[in-house]
């Protein structure tokens, strides 16, 4: 986001005059970029004074000053470099003192001459290899611990879960054993180890008059086990180490471990425990109506707990395809076989009728599936002055798409202009559509987007589903999946970026002209003079970009990012934070996550000139289809540049040789949703 924007937009909010405004967008800025950006589960595109901005908001204006001021002077942010280095001085700080006091008691020195001792130094070693370190939650960030002390500690002493069970208890102690070479050899210390503790109640607590809590968990497990008295040394010691507790905490903890040991017994609670942490808040730290009487007052006015369990239930709104019938690879091929085979199908056909090599093979799949049950409606996109080997090759397709299926149709028209060049393909393929497509006694239409280009594709897919929302149409998406083909046609483009027909969205009318502009661009090789256009053109206030992860080969993202990097690092204003992941294999993943960064956003700019999202799809076909998913649903605005020109080499284009590519299914509209449609759901 750019930075000037979003102040700008906040000095607004809190109707701050200039000399306000400059104070505070100087801390405002260096505290962002210094630490609270560093928060790691900020959706791209959103960092701190965003998300300040979305929680001011709530609060009338006359609130808001006192809400601001709270987090001004007492907001505690420990991000991810101070909880690293916590857990860093849990060995040195804590488990090395802890042990140096027990290896002096045994052997009756000071602890300074614990280390020039070398007998003392030999009980050093190994006592700390008769210490546990149990992770209680994923916040005991154990891998962290592991690889700072792997000089010290042996991995077989380290365990990622609290539930131990029997034969966990013996490997550990056959561990132990080969370690020090003596066979009864027992434990002496274990660590629990968590990052943060507030209450003490998530530790222990007594609930209905009943014992919970992972403390008491633990206790369980040892005891029903019985390895009490078989795997740990009488006198044995239980540490527990949080990164950061509260002094209210401890002692509410320690006041029960007390009790407990008292009404229980030795047998019945463990006999020794000791707590640590690597920082405490102190008594006087919590907000009271005494310490923070106006924050207090507004949290007294306005929380409501039963707004915020709705909020964890709800999670944001309900999307169209949150239960999106889809398939890949070999699945998807089985439900081609299986759905399409059925005798009541009738199956309508949309695909490009072009160069490329996977122009028919769809079309072939159906003819084989469905014999005499499918009709084609093929589409060849013209361009000025084509290259003669394109030409033949769409030729080639031509015949055996006719082939294939005979009656079928094969339309052709014109992408740009004849007069000024403008790219009005999409608008043509539409009227041409009105005329000319069937649909009469189909029960289904799939449309291919292996061979057509993304403004035609994403036109005809809105137009068609608009078609189908009115009737009983199912509609598919199909597409073969090659990056590698894609990659090797080779495009000339003309220079002007446009939106296809239903995509031009409303970021350009009056009423959104204070609006907070993202622009998500799907990147890919060869395509940076392009999306360098539409960034001039867009002028967006923040960019998250998309990369493919997981993605074939492993490195794909990172020479996206080398290709990129520089406009990352200059006119984008992109970092790592505002990358956007998508599993390169599946449109419904990049669908869910833009939905969710619009979300995010909407709430964020709703009183600030709203937002606006812009998409553009120039890279994998696949991942296209959940761009068209998300447009569709929230009516996005696409910004492509069109291709005035293609060149590929003729071993691209053979039909024969060229890969088939791996075949994507998405069911977009129909039968498979008919309960979910009552609520607004595919």
């Amino acid at each position: 986001m750019n930075q000037d924007f979003i102040l700008g937009r906040l000095s607004d909010l809190m109707g701050w005059d200039d000399e306000t405004s400059r104070r505070e967008f100087a801390w405002l800025g260096l505290m962002s970029r210094m630490k609270y950006d560093s928060y790691q589960d900020f959706l791209a595109g959103m960092r701190f004074i965003e998300s300040l901005a979305d929680w001011l908001q709530q609060f009338p204006a006359q609130s808001r000053a006192a809400a601001y001021a709270f987090v001004r002077k007492n907001l505690v942010f420990v991000g991810p470099a101070e909880m690293r280095h916590l857990v860093e001085l849990f060995y040195p700080e804590t488990v090395q003192p802890r042990l140096l006091r027990r290896v002096a008691e045994i052997h009756g020195i000071p602890q300074y001459k614990v280390w020039s001792t070398d007998v003392a130094a030999k009980t050093y070693q190994s006592l700390l290899r008769k210490t546990l370190f149990i992770e209680l939650s994923d916040g005991g960030r154990i891998d962290i611990f592991r690889r700072t002390n792997a000089a010290f500690i042996n991995n077989e002493q380290i365990v990622t879960a609290p539930r131990i069970n029997k034969g966990k208890w013996d490997d550990l102690r056959d561990d132990l054993c080969k370690a020090t070479k003596n066979q009864t050899d027992l434990f002496s210390f274990v660590y629990l180890v968590d990052d943060f503790t507030a209450s003490g109640t998530t530790l222990l607590r007594k609930e209905d008059g009943k014992l919970k809590g992972k403390l008491w968990r633990f206790w369980e497990d040892v005891s029903r086990d019985g390895v009490l008295g078989t795997h740990f040394e009488e006198g044995w010691t239980l540490c527990v180490h949080h990164y950061i507790s509260s002094k209210r905490s401890e002692d509410k903890v320690r006041e029960l471990d007390a009790a407990l040991r008292t009404e229980r017994g030795d047998k019945g609670w463990f006999s020794k425990m000791e707590f640590s942490q690597g920082m405490c808040l102190e008594a006087d730290f919590p907000v009271t109506a005494a310490t923070h009487p106006e924050f207090a007052a507004l949290i007294e006015e306005y929380y409501d707990d039963v707004i915020e369990n709705e909020h964890m239930r709800k999670g944001g709104e309900h999307l169209r395809w949150d239960r999106c019938v889809n398939h890949r690879g070999a699945a998807a091929e089985a439900f081609m076989g299986e759905y399409f085979s059925g005798p009541d199908r009738q199956v309508g056909l949309i695909a490009g009728a072009g160069f490329d090599p996977r122009s028919a093979r769809v079309a072939e799949s159906l003819s084989r599936i469905a014999p005499g049950r499918v009709r084609g409606l093929f589409l060849r996109e013209d361009r000025p002055a084509p290259h003669s080997v394109l030409m033949n090759s769409a030729d080639a397709n031509d015949r055996t798409l006719r082939t294939l299926l005979p009656g079928s149709l094969i339309e052709r028209f014109d992408v740009f202009d004849a007069v000024d060049n403008a790219p009005v393909g999409s608008r043509r393929v539409i009227a041409l559509l009105k005329n000319r497509m069937l649909l009469d006694g189909l029960t289904d239409l799939v449309i291919d987007c292996s061979a057509l280009s993304a403004g035609i594709c994403f036109s005809i897919t809105r137009y068609c589903y608009s078609i189908a929302c009115g009737s009983g149409l199912n509609i598919h998406l199909v597409v073969l999946d090659h990056p590698a083909t894609d990659g090797a046609i080779e495009s000339t483009n003309c220079g002007q970026p446009s939106s296809p027909h239903g995509f031009q969205g409303s970021w350009r009318l009056e009423e959104w002209s204070k609006a907070a502009k993202l622009w998500i661009p799907q990147l890919g090789q060869g395509k940076r003079a392009v999306l360098e256009l539409v960034h001039q053109f867009v002028a967006p206030h923040a960019v998250c970009p998309i990369l493919p992860f997981p993605a074939t080969p492993p490195r794909s993202p990172d020479r996206l990012i080398e290709a990129y990097g520089n406009l990352f690092e200059s006119s984008w204003q992109v970092d790592a934070r505002d990358l956007v992941y998508a599993h390169e294999k599946s449109p419904v993943d990049l669908y869910r996550t833009i939905l969710r960064i619009d979300d995010a956003r909407k709430r964020v700019f709703k009183e600030m000139g709203g937002s606006q999202v812009i998409l553009s799809p120039v890279g994998s076909k696949a991942l296209a289809l959940g761009m068209l998913m998300a447009a569709l649903e929230r009516d996005f605005a696409v910004v492509l540049v069109e291709s005035l020109a293609y060149n590929a080499a003729p071993a691209v284009l053979d039909v024969q040789a060229a890969p088939r590519g791996e075949l994507v299914h998405i069911w977009l509209h129909g039968e498979a949703y008919a309960a979910a449609q009552e609520g607004g759901q595919e």
